[in-house]
């Protein structure tokens, strides 16, 4: 019966990484108040929830000029991207919801703090220049309905990747664009959500048959995988779970012996499972053996006729299933086994003057000049050609007596080799 198809769009996963930081308001250079940077990471697994300060450093005056200080809210988050993730599946998409407990934010601006650029003074705060970052995205609307996806290879896209092929985690900044009121502060969620599709092996080879439907060793064939040929008769790729692919089964000629396909299979496990055509369209969810079948090995004769001036004319005849000459228009083409004997004739007709003379290979005239006979099949001895000749009037004697004073007249026919 023909294979279940697995579903063709792709099984997209959704690794959540999520962190809720505080950020506070920052006066300028003529004020004194208290400010706190703050950041926090969660493991995926906990949820979201106000954990309190994971760390808390106070600062009383101004804070210095080097700062980033653009619209003085500002913290720093880290992110832990140790998941399951598999290292070797295809991102798809990448998204970042933002969120605000208690402010009045629109958007926020998120970047890279430069490692090497960032300092720490006497009583622990984070120093960093605006030369000293990367911006990542700026203008984030707080939106956790439509969250924003990242651009693929960006820098933030980069980063996440890069952490989570690591599975380390990815610290980084964020300010918010808007907040004006001395002495407030904001409580923020920002959530990255990683879309991703697991990869699965894939092989697809062939298998070989003799006429006992016995596996035979392969004889050096290739497989075509989505339009492309290998020359080698087991293939093993990567797939992404559930994407669609193409296979090709034909008749592959190797040394001048052509095997032919017969069916494609699908075994996944201990289960296998016909799949229908020779361009399947197939697609897999999990670890996958795609085999080719092929049958006895035959060889490619082509049955010709033709007449005087090498011109392939009216039809020969192949005998079959024991009982019968069946008739094709020259030139023929038929699949026989190697070391087979197989008859074939000639045409009985005259043919625009000419009739059959005998019989020929490429290389040679057979000596039997029999119409019909039998002749074996072999990569050497694999096209066959019955010549035509172009016949005379009737050969006439004539006998005289002069004796008995009387002619005699007549004609003499000649039978033909059939």
């Amino acid at each position: 019966m023909p294979d279940v198809k697995a579903q063709t769009y792709p099984i997209v996963n959704t690794f959540n990484v999520a962190s809720r930081t505080k950020l506070e308001y920052y006066t300028g250079p003529s004020q004194n108040n208290t400010g706190r940077v703050t950041y926090y990471y969660l493991n995926p697994s906990t949820s979201i929830g106000d954990i309190g300060f994971s760390r808390h450093h106070q600062w009383i005056g101004n804070p210095p000029v080097d700062w980033y200080e653009d619209s003085k809210y500002r913290s720093t988050i880290t992110f832990d991207f140790n998941s399951t993730v598999p290292s070797d599946a295809t991102i798809n998409d990448i998204k970042i919801a933002l969120s605000s407990v208690n402010n009045q934010s629109l958007t926020a601006t998120i970047g890279k703090l430069a490692d090497g650029n960032i300092t720490a003074d006497t009583i622990g705060w984070k120093k960093f220049t605006n030369s000293s970052n990367i911006i990542y995205n700026s203008n984030i609307t707080y939106n956790t309905n439509q969250p924003l996806s990242i651009t693929q290879g960006s820098p933030f896209w980069n980063a996440i990747v890069a952490a989570l092929s690591a599975k380390t985690t990815l610290t980084i900044f964020i300010r918010s664009n808007y907040e004006s009121s001395e002495g407030s502060n904001s409580f923020i969620n920002l959530n990255i959500y990683v879309y991703w599709t697991p990869k699965v092996s894939v092989t697809v080879q062939n298998i070989f048959y003799d006429i006992y439907q016995n596996p035979i060793s392969d004889p050096g064939s290739k497989v075509n995988i989505d339009g492309i040929e290998y020359a080698v008769s087991s293939k093993t790729v990567s797939w992404d779970a559930g994407s669609t692919h193409t296979l090709l089964g034909w008749n592959q000629t190797i040394n001048g012996l052509v095997y032919p396909f017969l069916q494609w299979t699908k075994t996944v496990g201990s289960t296998t499972t016909p799949v229908d055509g020779n361009q399947p369209s197939v697609s897999t969810t999990q670890n996958t053996i795609y085999r080719a079948h092929y049958g006895p090995s035959v060889v490619a004769t082509t049955i010709d006729q033709k007449n005087s001036s090498n011109v392939s004319v009216g039809a020969v005849s192949i005998w079959e299933n024991g009982n019968h000459f069946q008739s094709y228009t020259a030139p023929a083409t038929k699949n026989f086994q190697p070391s087979s004997n197989q008859i074939f004739k000639g045409t009985q007709s005259i043919i625009s003057g000419e009739k059959y003379n005998y019989w020929r290979n490429l290389s040679s005239v057979f000596s039997d000049v029999k119409n019909h006979q039998s002749f074996t099949i072999s990569t050497t001895n694999n096209n066959f050609i019955s010549r035509l000749n172009p016949v005379a009037d009737g050969t006439s004697f004539q006998v005289s007596l002069p004796e008995l004073g009387a002619t005699y007249s007549d004609s003499i026919r000649f039978a033909d080799p059939w």
